[in-house]
């Protein structure tokens, strides 16, 4: 078992990984499961837009989906994974915070304050990622530096990322973030940055060429591009909140106002939440402290969630993605040559305007037939909405 949720498990098998559903109540990460299983069909998205569980699983490299029908055997592995569960606290609101930062898994009881992350549209920051695999490589290695040889510390800080990464689910923007980290340390003297990540994304399209379908793929790889573009310019921070405005309208067809504002503020926070979480692993007397932070942190979210509005629009279409990137890259051309771009910024806020107008005033009717299963259903859009 490689992956866990309520009424499902991902199982690795020799014919590939299996997403398999059960009634079982004690099925857990890293059990040996012999299993007599039906298979089932993935589903294929019937509307347009709608989720399509066919390129989601593909994205994840899996390729087949399965019931069980009888549990033969289950053996219990002692695992890392394990290990960590286990340290984490009795209190429940702290573990859901140990397990989202830790394990990268979201329990039940946290799904209200991760639906309104995501409405907020700061999922990404609570996502582990390669912000959080930096603030570990840090912490590990400077209190290894303490206590060996900086060389040394180096050496074993990498070691024990790679153990933790490969011992918890798969996370495609932690393995990005380790390997670039990894590659840009043995390779800097002959690669730039930017060559690794392209390196890193060409393997992955060879490991897996559906992995296109994964979001997290696209916006980690996309995000960490534009880290790279922008991180000698000034403000970088809003030229990557730009950036990635395209992708959260792909998914919401909303902005949130309040993300950008608050987003340099919630970077320190995080640090230290992160930090936190990590620590209280293995010092338990710490808990005392991360609940406090849990709840300074569940009052923030409410305070951002009333004071926060959006600009409403709908799922950008090709030709304004393209418009979009055109003028967005032409900009920062023109910021590293240093050089005006005062037209190329009034094209791209004409363009978010006239798009957002389009979104909610159409000049003209729609009739949008609905796949609702069994019934027939028909959405009429008159002119000018």
């Amino acid at each position: 078992v490689v992956k866990t949720a309520e009424n499902n498990c991902y199982l690795k098998t020799n014919a590939g990984t299996v997403k398999l559903y059960h009634d079982l109540s004690n099925i857990e990460y890293g059990d040996l499961l012999e299993v007599e299983i039906e298979p089932l069909e993935l589903y294929e998205n019937t509307n347009d837009n709608a989720f399509c569980e066919k390129d989601y699983l593909y994205g994840q490299k899996i390729f087949h989906k399965a019931y069980v029908k009888k549990l033969i055997s289950q053996q219990k592995q002692p695992t890392f994974y394990r290990w960590l569960e286990q340290r984490f606290s009795s209190q429940q609101d702290v573990q859901d915070y140990q397990r989202l930062f830790i394990l990268g898994e979201r329990s039940l009881t946290i799904g209200e304050d991760y639906q309104l992350l995501t409405e907020l549209s700061l999922v990404h920051m609570f996502a582990l990622s390669g912000m959080h695999i930096h603030i570990l490589y840090a912490l590990i290695k400077n209190v290894l530096a303490l206590f060996l040889p900086r060389q040394l510390a180096k050496v074993l800080t990498f070691m024990m990322i790679g153990f933790y990464i490969f011992s918890i689910p798969m996370l495609v923007s932690l393995y990005r973030a380790f390997f670039i980290l990894l590659l840009y340390e043995l390779l800097k003297k002959w690669f730039h940055k930017l060559d690794i990540f392209a390196f890193l994304i060409i393997l992955s399209l060879f490991y897996n060429p559906y992995i296109i379908y994964n979001i997290s793929f696209v916006f980690s790889y996309f995000i960490y591009f534009i880290v790279l573009l922008t991180q000698r310019l000034r403000f970088s921070s809003f030229w990557i909140y730009l950036s990635s405005l395209p992708i959260i309208l792909t998914l919401n067809a909303q902005i949130p106002f309040i993300s950008f504002f608050v987003s340099d503020i919630l970077n320190v926070f995080i640090e230290i939440f992160y930090s936190l979480c990590v620590l209280s692993i293995f010092f338990p007397v710490l808990e005392i402290v991360l609940k406090y932070t849990v709840i300074l942190f569940q009052n923030m979210l409410s305070f951002m969630t009333v004071m926060n509005a959006f600009l409403i629009f709908s799922k950008p279409t090709l030709a304004c993605l393209i418009l979009f990137y055109f003028f967005y890259f032409r900009i920062i051309i023109a910021k590293e040559l240093q050089q005006s771009y005062r037209k190329d910024a009034c094209a791209l806020l004409s363009l978010m305007l006239v798009f957002h107008f389009w979104s909610q005033h159409k000049i003209y009717g729609e009739v949008t037939m609905i796949d609702v299963g069994q019934g027939d259903c028909t959405l009429i859009r008159l002119p000018m909405n």
